[in-house]
């Protein structure tokens, strides 16, 4: 693509998710889809975490790297990530503690209120899972607050799943100065969601629109998740879920993977499970 790559340019990249919040900018109306991420709890509440990275950068899939963050030798996290470029990540996993990704928000910002959220130092998004999970101790509840609440630049979302429980699933919809916060327990009755009749819920859904809300026409990938891990047996698949293969057939389904999926990770901190795979685009 013929780009020079300078250190201006790099330092851009790390404010890439707050500078394509700038009203006015074709960015949000072109790339209607950028990520999706399912949480499930079998019967026995352990927690199974599915992400698919939807973006339209074709080039990223040769970017996308498996990592371990250490320091003195011990390791801190690990991360499936194409954005290592700017020393930061959006798909994390904690050993036996969480798995956890970003998902984009849209919403529209003025330029002058960017900068100043900038100038007074708030954290970009892209190193806001790093600045966390590099506290060697950190715990699922300890996480959650954190992303809860540390002031932001721009909007967000944040898909954490733990080792159990109908508490330690968690979609944290981050505001700039605000947030809203769903797990298994309250999420049936705080969203347009279909959860099978089952309260509390035993899997959630979140894509880049707010869950209380009703998928756009153009983008059913929740509505269509939400379908076929209705019709899962969750009894019968209890097994299966441990080994990751029923999480990767509701993230290789279509729509949940389209022409805009080139990576997908299967996660259950339970079970150690960490994995990452290069997804090819489809179109039926």
């Amino acid at each position: 693509y013929n780009q020079i790559v300078t250190i201006d340019y790099l330092s851009l990249w790390v404010y890439f998710h707050e500078l394509s919040h700038l009203n006015g900018l074709k960015f949000q109306k072109k790339y209607n889809r950028a990520c999706t991420g399912v949480l499930i709890r079998d019967i026995n509440d352990n927690i199974f975490h599915g992400r698919n990275m939807d973006q339209a950068f074709s080039q990223a899939r040769n970017l996308t790297l498996s990592m371990s963050f250490t320091k003195n030798g011990n390791e801190l996290f690990k991360a499936l990530d194409w954005y290592w470029f700017t020393t930061g990540i959006v798909t994390a996993f904690k050993s036996n503690v969480l798995s956890i990704q970003e998902n984009y928000r849209f919403e529209t910002q003025e330029y002058n209120s960017i900068i100043t959220m900038v100038k007074e130092n708030r954290i970009p998004q892209v190193l806001l899972f790093r600045e966390i999970l590099s506290k060697r101790d950190i715990s699922f509840n300890q996480c959650s607050n954190l992303v809860a609440t540390i002031p932001l630049i721009s909007p967000m979302y944040a898909i954490i799943g733990g080792i159990k429980g109908i508490d330690q699933g968690q979609i944290i919809t981050r505001m700039i100065n605000d947030n809203v916060i769903l797990d298994f327990a309250n999420i049936t009755q705080n969203s347009t969601g279909n959860y099978a009749g089952y309260n509390p819920a035993y899997y959630m859904v979140q894509t880049n629109y707010d869950v209380w809300d009703i998928d756009p026409p153009n983008d059913p990938r929740r509505s269509m998740g939400e379908v076929m891990l209705a019709g899962m047996n969750r009894t019968r698949d209890t097994q299966t879920f441990a080994i990751g293969s029923n999480v990767q057939a509701v993230m290789s389904s279509w729509k949940v993977h389209n022409e805009d999926t080139f990576y997908t990770g299967i996660f259950s901190a339970n079970y150690d499970l960490f994995l990452g795979y290069i997804r090819e685009a489809i179109v039926p």
